[in-house]
């Protein structure tokens, strides 16, 4: 512990002191959950070493920035209060008779509340904050995001707030020092849209208590976008104006007259990137190499402050080994924006396809061209295929070169008994080896360009004609529009503005 608080915490605390963004330093969140006496983790501890290390944290941080706040994250107020039998754990006396630092008490306490697990007997939401008789502010730093009601995993509210309005509104009108809804987007705790009525609501009521004067700051350079990954040919000699980098970053007090930098180039034998006086980034390469180079292009500010973005260049051999690489690619479903099928043919292991969380799902690779495979690589996610099949498209159909009925995940390592011409590679997903869906780190597809390819394989199986009629834009339809919000600075500090000036395009 005291190694971790001089070489982490104490270093931390020092470089953020004064910084506008720290609102206060949390020790722990929900601690007791790995405790003895209320935990439900394998391993548990007792709330006694949570008290001692909250302690020392505490008093660490205080001396290293003595205007800092330190709170605590607990899972309900049953550790919080001495009402009712309960016990408040973290009160200053408690607390550095834990640990035996005076200075390691924390400026306000912090509660989560969930009303599928508790009743109102410890809801900060059912009464007012003085009924807990605490000696500090009270902040309600989690609870649903859509409202205080039944949300379907047990527990009904006997009072119910309908929306985040009425729960934002309840905190601040009964005494609570500050509220965060929480959400997440696979939980059925809601999302922003549905907190977003409550944040502006108080916005609108009590601006005075929300609104955050950050003083006059530098602003990081701001990344407006990724910069794409690229797979290059191995026969390239240059890929020129590749990207204009004024599209990628921007600064709030420079604009886009930022300094450009190469910070990053793991393979500058395979890829020189060279960044031109109007910021193009520009590549050369080494004719007949093949490899990965991971790029990191970084923008420094006139104050100094700097952003940075990493991709990845692929140099290919486009005629033989892994034809797949960076090929075009459609699915059944992809689970999320997060996890769709090109993924799964981008040759980094830090990337996957995953279908939805259902049986009978594909995935399909069109090569580009007519090649002749011999081997098929999946390197599976954890939700991986127990019954699958590789196809190959005949020009007409799909036509099944290996089946798996029985699949155990990891890696399927595949030679195809015989070898086989075709542009168009399908998994054909058929029962899940887990409760989630299908999911591909890779789909590796081995094979060397066919001489004399076989012109009825390039017919387009159905996916890839469907795929492309959706991707055609139909003709623009006006609509009228909402203005929604946004955050806004000004001299007088940040403000929510409830509307958003900006679009999708």
């Amino acid at each position: 512990t005291q190694a971790y608080i001089d070489n982490a915490l104490i270093p931390m605390v020092e470089a953020l002191a004064g910084h506008p963004g720290i609102v206060a330093w949390e020790i722990f969140n929900e601690p007791e959950g790995t405790t003895s006496e209320f935990g439900w983790t394998d391993q548990r501890t007792d709330m006694a070493h949570i008290q001692q290390f909250v302690n020392l944290l505490a008093g660490a941080v205080h001396r290293a920035d003595p205007e800092a706040q330190v709170t605590n994250g607990s899972w309900n107020l049953r550790v919080l209060t001495d009402i009712d039998g309960m016990t408040n754990y973290y009160t200053d006396e408690r607390l550095i008779e834990a640990g035996g630092d005076v200075d390691g008490t924390l400026d306000f306490y912090s509660v989560h509340y969930y009303p599928e697990w508790f009743d109102e007997t410890t809801s900060p939401f059912h009464n007012h904050v003085s009924h807990w008789e605490l000696d500090k502010p009270l902040v309600v730093g989690e609870f649903p995001a859509t409202a205080m009601m039944d949300l379907g995993m047990g527990y009904l509210p006997e009072t119910r707030l309908r929306n985040s309005i009425e729960t934002y509104t309840f905190l601040y009108e009964n005494g609570y020092a500050g509220a965060l809804a929480w959400t997440f987007y696979t939980s059925p705790h809601g999302d922003i849209v549905d907190a977003k009525p409550g944040m502006l609501w108080i916005n609108r009521i009590a601006p005075e208590v929300v609104q955050v004067d950050i003083g006059d700051v530098d602003r990081i350079p701001v990344i407006q976008q990724p910069i794409e990954n690229a797979f290059v040919p191995n026969d390239t000699a240059a890929l020129e104006n590749y990207v204009d980098l004024t599209q990628i970053f921007s600064d709030a007090e420079d604009g886009t007259a930022l300094t450009y930098d190469v910070t990053e180039n793991s393979r500058p034998d395979l890829v020189t990137p060279t960044i031109s006086d109007d910021s193009l980034l520009s590549f050369a390469f080494t004719v007949g190499e093949t490899g990965t180079s991971n790029l990191e292009i970084t923008a420094t500010d006139s104050g100094g402050n700097f952003s940075s973005v990493d991709f990845v260049v692929q140099v290919v051999d486009p005629n033989r080994g892994n034809v797949a690489l960076g090929k075009d690619v459609v699915t059944s479903t992809d689970e999320s924006a997060g996890y769709v099928g090109a993924y799964a043919v981008d040759g980094l292991a830090n990337t996957r396809w995953s279908s939805v969380y259902v049986d009978d799902q594909w995935l399909d690779v069109d090569l580009g061209s007519v090649f002749t495979i011999s081997q098929v690589v999946l390197k599976w996610e954890t939700a991986f295929g127990e019954h699958y099949q590789i196809q190959v498209w005949d020009g007409s159909a799909w036509q099944t070169v290996f089946e798996e009925p029985a699949g155990d995940g990891d890696i399927d390592d595949i030679s195809l008994t015989e070898q086989v011409d075709t542009r168009y590679v399908r998994m054909n997903g058929i029962t899940r080896g887990e409760e989630w869906g299908f999911s591909l780190w890779e789909f590796e597809i081995y094979g060397t360009l066919a001489e004399n390819g076989d012109a009825a394989l390039e017919t387009t199986p159905e996916s890839f004609l469907l795929a492309a009629a959706e991707a055609t834009p139909e003709a623009t339809v006006t609509t009228d529009s909402m203005l929604l919000y946004s955050f806004e600075t000004d001299t007088e500090g940040w403000r929510l503005a409830d509307y958003w000036a900006g679009g999708l395009g």
